[in-house]
């Protein structure tokens, strides 16, 4: 079973020492230099003091000063360019104290400017600090396929539950989780596609569903509903196809294995493969290093977690980043 304390410590090391050299190469808003070193000290002295809790403590202190601040900051420019700018200074004002109040001022000047802006009849103004944006993410609301696999995998889990259990095998068995022999010896295909709907407890669910909208929501606006939902399905199935394969060459030995992590890590790969042919442009060589950085993360968490299938993970990931190169838009040529 996953450790969501061992999760948490590492998202809260991780991510502000990523954000800090962002800062340091100017890929991100200085504003952000205190919280992450801040969140840093709040780690070591966790990990020294107060070791069994330290995930809990540490993932604590990023919820509050990064990950809050920069969600509802985002938040505040997306809804007052809806103009809903009564929600979007209450946004503002939640994370107050949270946040550099420089941050918070400018942001504030700049709902002004596109309430202005939009009164008057002219251009709305470009957000400031978009530099920075973990894996290029444009959007904060969740959108249609997102919204639809993430309801899917709920009901699945709610049907774990009412059958035995989310951690019981033989209800795992059952529901179609992915086991190799059964799969080669009796043809029961079906399973590489229900397997990646199943989970292994709340917290695997919880981090998968996570995982998925925050990554999500970005390639499926640039790619449309429908390719994401294919993208998202062919590379769960394709990783578990993987899986088996190297089952029956004898490279692995699995008897079951469930969760949505691969298609997540599909939708890494496919983003990263629909940037490919544009990777010239300045924005997509930083989103495609950001990536780089998720991979590196992922797979140090492979590795230092228990039960948790690399394999998977990275045959999700291959199997993304071909498709995205197959849905890629094509540039026009110009005369």
């Amino acid at each position: 079973m996953l450790d969501l304390n061992q999760i948490f410590l590492l998202i809260a090391a991780i991510s502000p020492a990523i954000l800090l050299f962002q800062t340091w190469r100017g890929a991100a808003s200085p504003h952000w230099r205190t919280a992450a070193l801040f969140v840093l000290l709040v780690v070591g002295a966790a990990w020294l003091f107060a070791r069994p809790w330290a995930g809990f403590i540490s993932g604590g202190a990023w919820l509050l000063l990064l990950f809050l601040p920069a969600t509802a900051l985002r938040k505040s420019i997306e809804v007052a360019r809806r103009g809903r700018f009564p929600r979007a200074r209450r946004l503002l004002n939640a994370v107050r104290f949270l946040h550099s109040g420089r941050a918070v001022r400018e942001h504030a000047q700049l709902i002004d400017m596109i309430e202005r802006a939009q009164a008057e009849g002219r251009a709305i103004p470009a957000a400031p600090g978009a530099r920075g944006s973990s894996f290029g993410r444009s959007r904060t609301g969740t959108t249609p396929a997102v919204a639809t696999l993430i309801v899917l995998n709920l009901a699945m889990f709610a049907a774990q539950m009412a059958f035995g259990g989310s951690t019981n095998p033989m209800t795992l068995h059952r529901l179609g989780a992915l086991e190799p022999a059964t799969v080669l010896v009796n043809g029961e295909y079906w399973r590489l596609a229900t397997a990646i709907f199943l989970h292994y407890g709340a917290a695997h669910l919880l981090v998968n569903l996570f995982a998925l909208h925050f990554f999500g929501p970005t390639l499926e606006s640039a790619i449309g509903s429908l390719r994401f939902a294919v993208c998202y399905l062919l590379s769960g199935i394709g990783s578990c196809a993987e899986i088996t394969m190297m089952s029956r060459l004898q490279w692995l030995e699995i008897d079951q294995l469930v969760g949505a992590s691969a298609a997540v890590m599909g939708i890494v790969g496919a983003w990263a493969g629909s940037l490919m042919r544009d990777r010239h442009l300045p924005h997509n060589r930083r989103v495609l290093r950001n990536i780089l950085l998720i991979v590196a993360i992922q797979s140090l968490f492979d590795i230092l977690t228990p039960r948790v299938s690399m394999a998977a993970h990275l045959s999700g990931l291959v199997t993304g980043f071909v498709l995205g190169l197959l849905i890629a838009p094509k540039r026009r040529s110009t005369a």
